[in-house]
């Protein structure tokens, strides 16, 4: 939009320059810049000020509020029309000397405040929750803006004070053993009837607690999602969970359960105390509750030691009927994806609730599931690595960095690097130019291919399985073919 409409004459000396009025619906903006231009004559553009722009508002556009009109910007000369009670400029004001209410007068108050939102709604008498209140004119200063929350003084913070808009103030302790809920009453300058209000919904003082910990166990090195388990833990601004002192990382917290991740234990393993704090009060468990720390978990030995890059093969082939007696067979694609299976020992692993393993080559991390079995064993998908543009040897290579990510324990991040070695993919070869391998009923299927056994000691070797409509074939595996049992079946099968 580029305002126009500002006819000068040719001598400005003669007469002033006129501008017509601009005005725009809604009142969803309350400031417009424009483009401005000086045009001569109708249409001869005369200049164009670089970065200059006109500046069109609406003094009631989103300042709906006597407290919104009166914090915006002075320079527009908006003031609050009580009788209208909208957000004006002073000749649009009747009797204005009585009505307008400037930006920035003395003493200037706005009435009929409102509050929209509390937050929270539950806290301990001990007191020291900060609620934050939303609502509309709030005041203009918070030294104006007393507030009580369910007969309780509350103290307003400066720092956290929007004039008008929102206010956070600090709970006083309740002086009655059982205090009963009740509203925010908030007054600005006076409590009489013009200048106060009070919410909707009312603050409850409420006495959390917690029963219990879930799991009861984690490892030293900390990291553990530990659950506190209880009631009214929702309550309150504030809440810090400590174990031996150390605080507990909060990761979240509802009316039931508050989680938080174990920090590292310095004495090491034994029994630790858990305390919760909320706000200003002291939260007791009911009953013992502890959290006990065991040893570390250790890798003592992974089986195998090897895995291909990508992991298992896996194929998609289509059979088709060439005739009665002759079955073709159609490669649709070919995708390398999942993982070889790893057993690995250890001790403590039980410990840990999300074990996964890792290896990272040529800057790239990839990380996969591990499943407990129990204290000394669990199972294991490797990751697969990215080799790049440069193919992997027969031969094998190392991963920059392999190990396994169990909480917080540093030592199995990275085991020796030597102690694991990945092999190149096995790949296969197209039936042909056509893509169609024709077999008869009795004849054997060959998918052929390369590295196919991969060149590891031990009698560990790759997974192959081969479903012709479903069902399984019996292999035959060599380094260089897959030999897959005569296929009972005739006509059109998948063949995975």
């Amino acid at each position: 939009m580029s305002i126009a409409g500002c006819y000068p004459l040719p001598f400005p000396n003669q007469r002033p320059v006129s501008f017509p009025q601009y005005w725009y619906e809604g009142e969803e903006v309350g400031e417009l810049p424009l483009d401005f231009d000086v045009i001569w004559d109708g249409d001869f553009a005369i200049d164009k000020p670089p970065g200059f722009k006109a500046l069109l508002y609406k003094c009631s556009a989103q300042r709906s509020s006597c407290g919104l009109c009166l914090k915006s910007d002075p320079r527009y000369e908006c003031g609050w029309c009580v009788p209208e009670r909208r957000c004006l400029l002073r000749p649009h004001c009747p009797a204005p000397r009585q009505n307008w209410v400037p930006p920035g007068r003395r003493g200037a108050r706005c009435a009929h405040p409102r509050i929209t939102q509390v937050s929270p709604l539950t806290g301990p008498k001990e007191g020291g929750t900060r609620v934050t209140i939303w609502g509309e004119n709030l005041g203009l200063h918070f030294h104006e803006v007393g507030v009580r929350v369910a007969g309780v003084r509350c103290s307003s913070l400066p720092a956290e004070y929007v004039s008008a808009e929102r206010l956070v103030c600090e709970l006083e302790p309740s002086l009655l053993p059982d205090p009963p809920p009740g509203p925010v009453e908030l007054c600005v300058g006076d409590c009489s009837a013009d200048y106060r209000t009070q919410s909707d919904t009312p603050f409850t003082f409420v006495n959390p607690s917690f029963h219990g910990v879930d799991p009861e166990r984690g490892p030293a090195s900390g990291g553990t999602r530990i659950t506190l388990l209880g009631t009214h833990l929702e309550a309150g601004s504030n809440v810090s969970v400590a174990i031996r002192g150390a605080p507990c990382h909060l990761v979240r917290r509802s009316a039931g359960e508050i989680v938080c991740l174990s920090p590292f234990s310095v004495p090491g393993p034994g029994p630790a105390n858990v305390s919760l704090r909320i706000d200003r009060a002291n939260i007791r468990a009911n009953g013992t509750v502890f959290f006990r720390y065991s040893p570390d978990p250790v890798i003592t030995a992974i089986e195998p030691t090897w895995s291909i890059a990508k992991a298992t093969s896996v194929f998609h082939l289509q059979l088709c009927p060439v005739d009665l007696f002759v079955v073709g067979m159609h490669l649709i694609a070919a995708t390398l994806s999942g993982s070889t299976s790893l057993t690995v020992s250890g001790t403590h692993l039980r410990t840990i609730q999300e074990p996964r393993v890792r290896a990272s080559y040529g800057g790239i991390e990839t990380i996969n599931s591990c499943q407990v079995l129990n204290d000394s064993m669990m199972l294991c998908k490797a990751p697969g690595i990215v080799p790049g543009e440069q193919a992997l040897s027969l031969g094998g290579a190392n991963p920059d960095e392999f190990g396994f990510l169990l909480d917080n324990v540093a030592a199995v991040r990275t085991l020796n690097r030597s102690a694991f070695t990945y092999y190149p993919d096995p790949s296969f070869e197209p039936f042909g130019p056509s893509g169609i391998l024709e077999i008869k009923p009795g004849s054997h299927v060959v998918l052929k291919g390369r590295n196919l056994i991969p060149a590891v000691s031990g009698s560990s070797r790759l997974n192959y399985t081969v479903l012709i409509g479903g069902e399984p074939c019996t292999l035959t595996v060599s380094e260089t073919q897959l030999l897959c049992d005569s296929p009972s079946q005739t006509g059109e099968q998948p063949v995975t």
